[in-house]
Formats: C-alpha cells, structure tokens, sequence
C-alpha cells in the first residue's frame, strides 16, 4: 500500500513538471509560426505605385538662381519675377518722361546705351545703384538719377516669401533717331525707334535663359566653359527668327545656345515709324562651371562672391567732358589714306581708368 502511494506521488510530479514546460513549447512554437506568417505576409504587400510622369505643359520646378554675398543673399531668378509698378511699358515710359539728355554731352556729340545694376530689396525699394555699362560720367550720373527716383517695385517672391533681386536695365541716350539701311524689303533692321522688348525687360530674359539652359554633359565632363554670343531676329509679330551664332566657344555650347534661343517666348516687337518691323537681337549666353553645393545650397563662402562690377561715383576727366573732347581733338591725326578715301566714321574706344 505504501508503494502504490509512492508511485502516485511520483506520478504527480513528473505530471506538474511536464505540463507547464509542455505549454512552453507551445507557446514558443505559436509565437515562430505567427512571426514567420506576419513577415510573409509583410514581404507580399505590394510596394506603392510611382509617382505620375508629368504630362505636356505641367511646370517644371528648377533650383533658383542665387549668390551669398557675405549673410546676404541675392536672387538673380526666383519663382515671382519683381515687377515694376504698371509693368515694363509703365518703367518704359517712366524713363522717358524722367530722362534729360545733359546739353554739354549732347553738344559734343556724346552718345550711347547705359546699363546700370541695382537691387530690389524685399519691401520693393530700389538700393545699390552701380553702373556696369557706361558711356560718359554726364550720362551715368543722369542713370543714376533716374533710377533713384523709382517707384517701389512689387518685389520678387521665392516660395511664398519676398526677397532681395539684382535687377539691370538701361538708358537710351541718342542725339538723332539712326536710320538703319535695309537692303531689301522685309529685312531685319539693326537699330530702329522703338526697340524689340522681352516680357518683363532685359533681366527676365536673361533670367529665362538661365533656367532653361542646359549644360551639355560632354563639355561638363571636359570642363568646357565660356560665352556664347547670339543674333537673331525678333520678328514683326514677336516671333524669333535667324538665329545664329556671333561668336562661339565649343560645338556643344554653341547648339545648346542657339537650342534655347528658338524656344524663347514671344518678344513686344520693335517699332519703326509706328508700325511692327523686323529687328536683330543679341544675347549673351554664359557656360559656367560650379559644384553643386555652391549653387543649389545657400551658405555663407570663405570670401564673397563678387557680383558684377559696377561703379556709383563716375571717374571725371579734369575739366570735365568738354576739355576731354578738346584734348583728344588736339591729339588725333587724320590718317592721309583715310582722307584721300573719304573714309569717315566714328571710333568707340573703351578703357579702364
């Protein structure tokens, strides 16, 4: 009776033993195979669909254009162009109104284009005012002047938010209206009264073609960089026409230059005598080479890039224009060929001072 007693509690606990270790197998067991059926089933979800392929006419976003200037930065191309008050025939006839041909230049004959560069700052106000093309100290001051007197401009916009803009634009001072030769009928004039004008002005288009320019790998790779001077003609009703190549630097830069300029929007065409005429055009297009951290992300460099150069305080000759004109006239000879020939003309000459 004792063994049997003996037996059974033995019994029992070999029984309290196995069960629970009998139930941890399970649980262990149940866990692995729930664990193997959610990562099946994980792999199997399928992954999610790509993004659409952009249809025809969608917008294309591109990286805008920008130089950091110390802790500044200075958008040459942004999302919203800055917009003078009115738009480019209200700044046209801004500056015609505004403009007064200086007497004593005018008297001596002076004459030519001024390119002057400012900045708009972010409330619209014009500040910075540098000439970078100038012809004589009278009419730069006389720029200068001028676009002092501006109106604030609606400023440019980058994502949602106004921003600082370097800006160009330039002053017609000419003594009498010239008179291109046409040599047949329909043919581009060179110069005429009322020249062919960009939406937005000279800094949109140049802005335009900075966007839309592609740099062609081949002469990225080779480190192929220059400037690409372009003709064409803007046509009676805005369109382009005859384009071609003034002076190229590489076959690949060349073609993607002229490639651009066909696809440039329609121009306000020039005007001769009041009616729409063919007018030739040029347009500079530079290849430059630059990392991309430099010119996609904003950072302050080592030394600041240098915008372009300009001057505000124009260099005067002593005595002014008047006694410059007279020292050159008392310098210069008349080539006796020349004169024999009725050779005639006038002679640009630039130099820095």
């Amino acid at each position: 009776m004792k063994t049997k007693k003996t037996l059974n509690l033995k019994l029992l606990l070999n029984l309290l033993i196995f069960i629970p270790a009998f139930l941890l197998i399970l649980i262990v067991v149940s866990s692995c195979s729930a664990g193997k059926k959610a990562a099946k089933t994980r792999t199997e979800v399928p992954p999610p669909p790509p993004p659409p392929a952009p249809k025809p006419g969608d917008r294309v976003t591109r990286p805008s254009r920008f130089e950091v200037v110390g802790s500044d930065t200075i958008y040459l191309s942004t999302n919203t162009m800055p917009l003078f008050p009115g738009g480019s025939d209200a700044l046209k006839k801004f500056k015609e109104e505004n403009v007064k041909f200086p007497s004593v230049v005018k008297n001596l004959g002076i004459e030519g284009f001024v390119m002057v560069r400012f900045n708009i700052e972010k409330d619209g106000s014009v500040t910075n005012i540098k000439i970078i093309n100038g012809v004589s100290p009278s009419l730069d001051a006389e720029a200068i002047r001028v676009t002092k007197k501006m109106p604030r401009w609606q400023a440019g916009m980058e994502k949602g938010r106004q921003v600082r803009f370097l800006s160009m634009t330039s002053y017609d001072f000419l003594i009498t209206p010239r008179e291109p030769i046409v040599m047949e009928e329909g043919a581009p004039f060179v110069v005429v009264e009322e020249m062919p004008m960009f939406p937005g002005g000279d800094s949109v288009l140049l802005a335009w073609i900075g966007k839309n320019t592609q740099y062609p790998e081949n002469a990225k790779k080779n480190g192929i960089e220059g400037r690409v001077i372009v003709r064409f003609c803007v046509t009676d009703v805005g369109g382009i026409d005859r384009v071609s190549i003034l002076k190229g630097v590489d076959t690949e830069l060349d073609n993607e230059a002229v490639r651009v300029v066909k696809t440039l929007p329609a121009f306000k065409p020039g005007k001769q005598g009041g009616k729409p005429v063919n007018v030739w055009y040029m347009v500079p297009i530079t290849f430059g080479l630059a990392k991309p951290a430099e010119t996609l992300v904003p950072k302050t460099p080592s030394k600041p890039q240098a915008l372009p150069a300009g001057y505000d305080n124009p260099p005067v000759y002593q005595g002014g224009e008047k006694a410059l004109y007279k020292f050159i006239n008392s310098k210069l000879v008349y080539p006796k060929s020349a004169r024999e020939n009725l050779v005639s003309g006038k002679v640009n000459i630039r130099f820095s001072v």
